[in-house]
Parts: C-alpha cells; sequence; structure tokens
C-alpha cells in the first residue's frame, strides 16, 4: 500500500480524473439524491447551497432540480468539465478546494459535505471544518462513513486517502447543534452513509 503524504495532489490529477470517470452518475441515482435530499431539507428557509468537492455535479444536478442556487468547488478540471455539461444556467463552478472556498464569510444557507470530509487528513480535517463553516449562514449538511472509532481504509491500494469518523463526536467541537440526522443506503443515492444537518449558533450580542 502506497501512503500518499499529499492527497490534494492525487485528487488534482490522474488519480481524480479516474474517480471522475467512475462516478458519471445516472439520472436514475440523481433523482435518488434528490429525494433523498428533498427529505432532510423539508421546508427548512434554504435558497443558496455550496457543495466542497463536488466532483461531476451529481449533488449540485439534484440541488438545482429542487429549486436551489448551487455553487460548487473542485480542484479536478476534468470533474468541473463534466459538471458544466450537466447543470443548466445559473450556476458556479470554482476550481478550488475545501480548505480555500473563494466566497464571503455566511455566503451560503447551507454546506454540503457528500463523501468529501471521509478524504480529509487528520492534520487538515479542523481546517477544512472551520472554512465550511465560515461560509455557511445558516446549516452544514454532511454525508459521509461512519465508525464509532476512526478507521483508516485502503482506497484503491493506497494509504492516507480515506477515513471513516465519528462524527458527531468530532463535530462536538464546533458552534453547531445537530439538528437531525439519518442514513441513507444505495438504494438512496448514496453509498451507505450516515448524514447529520447541523445549525450554526448564531450570535445574538
Amino acid at each position: 500500500m502506497v501512503i500518499m503524504s499529499d492527497p490534494l495532489l492525487m485528487w488534482r490529477g490522474r488519480f481524480g480524473d479516474d474517480y471522475t470517470e467512475r462516478n458519471l452518475f445516472s439520472a436514475k441515482v440523481i433523482k435518488q439524491r434528490e429525494d433523498s435530499l428533498a427529505s432532510v431539507f423539508g421546508t427548512l428557509p434554504i435558497d443558496l447551497i455550496i457543495e466542497p468537492g463536488c466532483g461531476s455535479g451529481a449533488n449540485l444536478k439534484a440541488l438545482q432540480e429542487l429549486g436551489y442556487r448551487v455553487i460548487g468547488i473542485e480542484p479536478n478540471w476534468k470533474a468541473i468539465s463534466e459538471a458544466i455539461t450537466s447543470l443548466r444556467s445559473p450556476f458556479v463552478l470554482l476550481n478550488s478546494t475545501c480548505y480555500q472556498i473563494n466566497v464571503s464569510d455566511g455566503k451560503a444557507d447551507l454546506v454540503l459535505s457528500a463523501g468529501l470530509l471521509i478524504h480529509i487528513p487528520e492534520d487538515r480535517l479542523n481546517e477544512a471544518i472551520v472554512e465550511m463553516l465560515r461560509v455557511s449562514k445558516k446549516y452544514l449538511l454532511i454525508i459521509e462513513y461512519y465508525s464509532e472509532v476512526e478507521e483508516e481504509l485502503n482506497y484503491r491500494g493506497n494509504g492516507g486517502m480515506l477515513w471513516k469518523r465519528n462524527w458527531p463526536e468530532i463535530f462536538e467541537q464546533y458552534p453547531v447543534t445537530l439538528v437531525k440526522n439519518g442514513y441513507f443506503d444505495k438504494s438512496q443515492g448514496y453509498d451507505d452513509c450516515h448524514w447529520y444537518l447541523y445549525q450554526k449558533w448564531v450570535n445574538l450580542l
């Protein structure tokens, strides 16, 4: 197993290109995700959603179908090219990362992390979460693999690329309140993931 010292270089290069090619989702999967996300959001006051690590745009497409405005953040150019072809205007795609989301504080009503935080190394996890909370005005939704105790997984022969984590325990450190949580299986468009909807604390002073 090869240990990756800088996974971001992998995601920007051929490894990320191959990932994009493997994850060009069908209309059926996008509809499943649309229904799953709608069940989470309900009547929440949401208009603009940012997704760091948006890949080829499957979640963004589902969100557009639900009537939301979207901004995607993605380090891989091939994924951005695929997203451009699948989304309808208006939309914004930025070639950047979850460590540097180039928008103003509180720009989005909600930030979505779906299969992103599982790929963030321990020494940069706080950096990613803080940045996502910075650009969110109200909510953060994470859809990720869960494990009660952190577990690193071999990811296509590479180490330092994929972890299951205890997300409720991790988010106890941040100024958020858990609104609700649940589980999506593959029939709901996601790969057996736990989801958690958090609301940011509001400074009333």
